[in-house]
């Protein structure tokens, strides 16, 4: 049994992409909004890092299995596609 159902990660995949809208219509640069890193909760099982990488010029989506005081759990971890349109 897969720990992330495919439906959450559609749904972690479209908050992202609406985070990065909303950045560019409010005039910033992701990197002035987020930093390098921005960590958040999806639920009290997963936690998203949306992280920007130097070395191969893209941002990543990555979740992980945590459990309710946000400390992770075991070894779970999915790394969520954004698409090329939004790097």
């Amino acid at each position: 049994m897969q720990w992330i159902s495919g439906y959450t990660i559609i749904e972690i995949t479209e908050f992202v992409r609406g985070l990065f809208a909303g950045i560019a219509v409010a005039g910033k640069t992701r990197e002035e909004a987020l930093g390098n890193e921005y960590r958040f909760n999806w639920n009290s099982d997963i936690e998203v890092v949306v992280s920007y990488h130097d070395v191969i010029e893209e941002w990543q989506v990555m979740a992980y299995q945590c459990n309710d005081y946000s400390q992770f759990f075991g070894n779970e971890s999915a790394k969520i596609t954004i698409g090329e349109e939004w790097q």
